[in-house]
């Protein structure tokens, strides 16, 4: 009797403390590792801030996401997981891009699993996920059927930008003491070109090859699984997305392909020096133009035209990169502005206007000042690939539902909150008068906070 007394004893000893440990599950998203959590460093910010008593980062693959059964097999995986870092407590899952589907999906079973006696699942965490599937999912590199084919869209950038290149303007070297870094930044060109096309490449035949349109797409299984009403709802739920501002694609191709060192400003001053390069050029181009126009040089006056043409064309191409990535992630709507500009109309017997150039290789021209309409692609994606109207919970839900849905606005000198930046806790750069590095930062402080004070002591 002694030793069953002295069992219980020791049994609550060691165990009375881990009923009260508050645990977290990291969930990774679309070609993830449990390493893109850590190297966020969330988790053990999480830990630091007394948010979390430990936590658990996994590894999974799309492939476990291709049925009912293997995702049967990855839950139960997972659970065993959980189980051998405690089978006792409070479990919040946080589930970064797919893995927040992944969260959603498995989340009742996690809740009532053999392995799991007396853990208690307190509340599903999903950041930047697209609730009801996946657009990018949907575009292919190639000629792929069912896929939409966004390969021209990249060619007609990459042309666009690289075109002008072999006709730098003597004169621009007065403007390039305004953008010193421009003429560096573009001998890289080559090289940040196929790297970002490298990468490019990578997830859109990873996602081709792992059907993941199929899964997280639209119309995908496991997005109908979770729409059906097949598994429930934890009664605390919150999905976390950020607010895009121009040029996020820019700071989040630093993200993937550079130092990854969070100097995303370091990275908008080096596209914003390569932006005022193509201007400068236009501009000493079109100095240019004027000059050999009043000389009467005219093979050399519309050489000039072509070459200015071309680095503009360029600049606009470098401002509307937003608008080219919403159309490669098939995330976009048409705009049009209304210009007014001169175009070329019949003469019908009439001169020319006496302002502007009368003839060209010996024929009269006529123009006349129109209101010209210009369509150009809108980025509607929040959160890089993600809209807010795939970012709710269930269908029909209102997507400013602040009880469900979270929104970030980043700071606008910053440009917003990209696909990788919202699952840092912490500020990995300084934006001088703003923040400081390593001073947390919403969106994951607010979640954080969420937890510690919503979730864990409700």
């Amino acid at each position: 009797m002694k030793n069953l007394y002295l069992s219980i004893l020791l049994f609550f000893l060691f165990t009375s403390n881990a009923f009260g440990q508050d645990y977290a599950l990291f969930l990774h998203g679309f070609e993830g590792s449990e390493e893109s959590w850590l190297n966020s460093g969330t988790p053990d910010d999480w830990v630091t801030a007394g948010i979390i008593d430990d936590y658990i980062a996994i590894s999974y693959d799309v492939a476990d996401l291709a049925s009912s059964s293997s995702q049967a097999q990855l839950i139960n995986s997972i659970a065993s997981q959980m189980s051998q870092k405690s089978s006792t407590g409070n479990w919040v899952i946080v589930g970064h891009s797919m893995g927040g589907l992944v969260a959603r999906a498995g989340y009742e079973v996690l809740d009532s699993h053999p392995l799991l006696p007396q853990a208690n699942i307190k509340a599903v965490l999903t950041v930047g996920t697209p609730h009801q599937g996946a657009r990018a999912a949907h575009v292919a590199l190639s000629n792929t059927p069912g896929y939409i084919n966004v390969k021209p869209v990249l060619d007609e950038f990459i042309f666009r930008v690289e075109e002008p290149l072999d006709d730098v303007h003597g004169a621009v070297s007065w403007f390039a003491q305004f953008s010193p870094g421009a003429l560096d930044q573009l001998e890289k060109i080559p090289e940040i070109k196929n790297d970002v096309i490298g990468h490019i490449e990578y997830f859109s035949n990873a996602s081709v090859n792992n059907n993941v349109k199929n899964i997280i797409g639209l119309n995908g299984s496991l997005i109908q699984t979770i729409n059906s009403g097949q598994v429930s709802e934890p009664s605390f739920k919150r999905s976390v997305i950020g607010a895009e501002k121009k040029f996020i694609v820019v700071r989040s191709a630093n993200e993937i392909v550079g130092d990854r060192n969070g100097n995303e400003l370091g990275a908008l001053d080096n596209f914003n020096d390569i932006r005022y390069f193509y201007k400068a050029n236009s501009n000493a181009w079109e100095a240019s133009r004027i000059a050999y126009k009043w000389t009467l040089q005219n093979g050399k006056k519309r050489d000039a035209e072509r070459k200015r043409d071309r680095w503009r064309t360029g600049r606009n191409t470098l401002d509307n990169i937003d608008g080219t990535w919403g159309e490669m992630i098939d995330s976009y709507t048409i705009g049009t502005v209304i210009m007014s500009m001169y175009v070329m109309v019949d003469c019908q017997g009439q001169p020319g206007d006496p302002t502007m150039p009368g003839h060209s290789d010996g024929e009269e021209i006529c123009w006349e000042l129109q209101d010209v309409p210009f369509s150009y692609p809108v980025a509607t994606k929040n959160d890089i690939i993600i809209g807010p109207e795939y970012a709710v919970w269930n269908p029909n839900e209102d997507p400013d539902d602040g009880d469900i849905n979270w929104y970030y606005d980043d700071v606008p000198a910053d440009g917003g909150y990209n696909h990788f930046e919202l699952r840092r806790h912490k500020r990995a750069y300084t934006l001088s008068g703003v923040f400081q590095q390593g001073e947390l930062a919403p969106p994951m402080r607010d979640a954080a906070l969420w937890l510690d004070d919503e979730v864990f002591n409700n």
